[in-house]
């Protein structure tokens, strides 16, 4: 094997070649996380809508897609309910394909999703089907997708950077972009009250009402007509003290704790209320001792 002698000139070329490669940042460039807004649903989910841009760059290697993941800062994630556009279409290129959970690695590019999401049901992938040239270096722009999603979401995080440069790789930090929603995550707190205690008109009795979650709490209880209110409890079991005049049904009718979370309340307490006897007497025949009336 001969050794290889370069020019002084030929050296500068080769050094010069070589900076502008080992230099050269491999991004997403203009990849983001446009808005997203998002409305409580009826049902407890949330649904956002989503506007993100996706800018690869001729330079950056061939896209496979992208993935939009949802999180909190608790030890329960959301879930994924639904999602639209079910995919994505370029002209010229072939369509990337929406998933989430047992579906994300779907498509023919699935090594480049499943190594990062395979199974989660907190994201959504939308996958390109050719597994060689994905999308190109065609740019997605302001592409709305619209998410519905059951529990708390802080976080909304783009992962642009699956190329097929990076297929296994922990992505280029440059291509994650996150968007704060502002919302609290809450875990709700419980109230249940219960108890079927029986009493004489004029007495007093206790119900219990069992509490989860961060004291102090604040509930309200009714009878069904009149709401009374108590803050400031510091422990559980919380004792109610009634004295009803008739027999009367009380519930939970509002619940919350120190987080000022909205809570959850539920049980009945029954109270039955027996009349107090009246003694009546007569006046009696009269009679002559030893007799009886």
């Amino acid at each position: 094997m001969k050794n290889l002698t370069l020019s002084t000139s030929k050296k500068c070329v080769l050094l010069l070649f070589f900076t502008l490669v080992t230099s050269f940042s491999f991004a997403c460039h203009n990849s983001s996380i446009n808005s997203a807004t998002s409305v409580l649903n009826g049902d407890g989910t949330r649904t956002f809508t989503i506007s993100v841009s996706i800018d690869v760059g001729s330079s950056d290697g061939y896209s496979m897609g992208f993935a939009l993941q949802f999180t909190n800062a608790t030890a329960t994630q959301p879930v994924v309910q639904s999602f639209t556009p079910p995919q994505l279409t370029r002209a010229g290129y072939n369509p990337l394909i929406g998933h989430t959970g047992a579906t994300i690695g779907n498509e023919n590019a699935s090594s480049y999703f499943l190594s990062r999401y395979g199974g989660s049901t907190n994201v959504v992938t939308y996958e390109a089907s050719d597994n060689t040239w994905g999308f190109g270096s065609t740019d997605y722009n302001n592409n709305i997708i619209v998410v519905t999603v059951s529990g708390c979401v802080q976080t909304i995080t783009l992962d642009a950077d699956i190329r097929n440069l990076t297929a296994t790789a922990n992505p280029n930090i440059a291509c994650v972009k996150t968007f704060a929603t502002g919302l609290t995550c809450c875990t709700n707190p419980t109230g249940t009250i219960s108890g079927t205690p029986t009493i004489c008109a004029g007495e007093n009795t206790t119900l219990s009402v069992a509490l989860t979650g961060t004291a102090p709490w604040s509930l309200t209880y009714s009878n069904g007509s009149t709401p009374t209110t108590v803050n400031g409890i510091l422990t559980s079991p919380y004792t109610v003290s009634v004295s009803p005049t008739a027999t009367t049904n009380y519930t939970l009718t509002a619940i919350s704790d120190a987080t000022t979370c909205a809570g959850t309340y539920s049980g009945t307490a029954s109270v039955t209320v027996n009349t107090t006897p009246v003694l009546t007497i007569t006046n009696p025949s009269p009679v002559c001792s030893p007799a009886t009336a």
